[in-house]
């Protein structure tokens, strides 16, 4: 069994290409399949695009071992920089699912936005990222003393408060678990 543990002064990884052409570029954010950020940013380095993927280290428990890893910050995702024109050059990259979008047209990642992961994942403490769990979700706990328990989310109160129902009491308790401890059913 396998169990993610965030380490405090976690690394920050910037890969950037040389500027392909002086056009107004912005930032945009790209889904990857999964596992294929590192392979994603490799590729748009080969092809001289400037790409940002926010790396951060964190204990992974095995049975047998503990291991310090670099992984994504946020698992499925890479920001690259480039003209509205180059957006059509991203999407055979091995990897490629879509650009992040709103209302239909690529959402444009603000410079700022950019910055503020790189601040977040150079000062390194304690950063977790949360599945955004919803009032009626079907979760189980993953880890912690509460693990293998399963419940309906009655809603969450505060960042760290969830109120389970207990569908074979039809009971809610109040425990608190970290949201990045659960695992939708």
């Amino acid at each position: 069994m396998q169990h993610n543990i965030p380490q405090k002064g976690g690394s920050m990884r910037i890969k950037a290409a040389n500027p392909r052409k002086t056009e107004f570029r912005n930032w945009y954010s790209i889904y990857t399949r999964s596992k294929f950020e590192r392979s994603m940013l490799f590729a748009l380095e080969q092809k001289k695009f400037e790409a940002y993927l926010p790396l951060v280290k964190e204990k992974r428990i095995w049975s047998d071992r503990v291991k310090t890893l670099e992984v994504p910050l946020l698992p499925g995702y890479i920001f690259v920089k480039c003209s509205q024109k180059e957006l059509t050059e991203l999407y055979p990259i091995r990897g490629f699912v879509k650009l992040i979008s709103e209302e239909g047209k690529p959402a444009i990642i603000r410079d700022e936005e950019i910055e503020l992961l790189k601040k977040i994942v150079s000062h390194g403490s304690n950063i977790e990222t949360s599945n955004s769990f919803k009032a009626g979700e079907k979760v189980k706990i993953v880890r912690g003393p509460f693990c293998g328990m399963e419940g309906k989310i009655a809603y969450i109160k505060g960042k760290n408060r969830v109120i389970f129902q207990l569908e074979s009491v039809k009971q809610c308790i109040s425990i608190e678990v970290h949201q990045g401890m659960l695992a939708q059913r």
